[in-house]
C-alpha cells in the first residue's frame, strides 16, 4: 500500500510538472507577426510570357513583369531601358526596368560602371577586384503605395532595395545585339526594415545606347 501510494505521488508530481511546463511554454510563445508591408506580393498579377522581361520569386511569390509602363511604350528598347554614357564625366549606367501590365509592381536593375562592351561572360557582381563604383542595385516597388511617402525617406515602406555590395548577386550571362540576359538573387529591404527574399530571378532586356555628352 505504501509503495502504491508513493508511486502515485511520484507519477502525479511528474504529470503536474509536465503540465506546468506546457502551460508556461504556451504563455511565453510569441504570436507570429505578419508584415503587412509585404502583403501586396500575393495580389500581384503577372504578365503573360514575353520576349523581354524581369521575373523572380519574391518571398515565394512568382512575379513576371514584361510591360513598359503598362505597355504605354510598345517598343521595349526605350530610354527607360538604356545604357547611359558620357565619356566627359565617366558616366556609365544601365537601367533595366519592367512593370506588370496592371501597374501594381515594378522591378528594376541598375548597373554602375559595368563597361558591358568590354566584359567576358558570365559577368558576376559582386566579383574580386571591382572597379571604382562598379556595382548593381535592385529595386522592387509596390506601385500602389508609391507617393505615400518620399521614396528613400525613413517612412518609405514600399521600395525594397538590394545592392551587390552586400545582399544581392547579379550575373549577366550574355550581351548580344544590345540584349542583356542574366540572373539575380538576394535580399531586398525597405527603409522601415521589411525584407523580401528574391530567388530564381531572371531578366532579358533590350537596351538602347544614350550618349549624354559630346564625345
Amino acid at each position: 500500500m505504501k509503495h502504491t501510494l508513493f508511486l502515485s505521488v511520484i507519477i502525479g508530481t511528474i504529470f503536474f510538472v509536465s503540465c506546468k511546463k506546457d502551460v508556461t511554454d504556451l504563455q511565453t510563445e510569441k504570436p507570429e507577426i505578419i508584415d503587412k508591408t509585404k502583403s501586396f506580393l500575393k495580389d500581384v498579377k503577372s504578365d503573360t510570357l514575353s520576349e523581354y522581361y524581369i521575373s523572380g520569386e519574391f518571398d515565394g511569390h512568382k512575379i513576371y513583369c514584361s510591360s513598359t509602363f503598362a505597355s504605354t511604350f510598345p517598343y521595349h528598347d526605350t530610354v527607360f531601358n538604356a545604357l547611359y554614357v558620357n565619356n566627359n564625366i565617366d558616366l556609365d549606367n544601365i537601367h533595366l526596368i519592367r512593370e506588370n501590365n496592371e501597374m501594381s509592381v515594378m522591378i528594376a536593375i541598375y548597373f554602375d560602371k559595368a563597361k558591358i562592351f568590354t566584359r567576358q561572360f558570365p559577368y558576376n557582381l559582386p566579383r574580386a577586384n571591382l572597379d571604382i563604383c562598379e556595382a548593381a542595385q535592385m529595386e522592387l516597388i509596390n506601385m500602389k503605395k508609391l507617393g505615400t511617402a518620399g521614396q528613400g525617406s525613413p517612412n518609405d515602406d514600399f521600395s525594397f532595395w538590394g545592392h551587390t555590395n552586400s545582399l544581392i548577386k547579379v550575373q549577366v550571362t550574355s550581351f548580344v545585339d544590345n540584349i542583356m540576359e542574366g540572373t539575380f538573387e538576394g535580399t531586398l529591404t525597405t527603409k522601415t526594415g521589411s525584407t523580401i527574399i528574391a530567388k530564381n530571378g531572371k531578366f532579358r532586356i533590350k537596351i538602347i545606347i544614350v550618349n549624354t555628352g559630346n564625345g
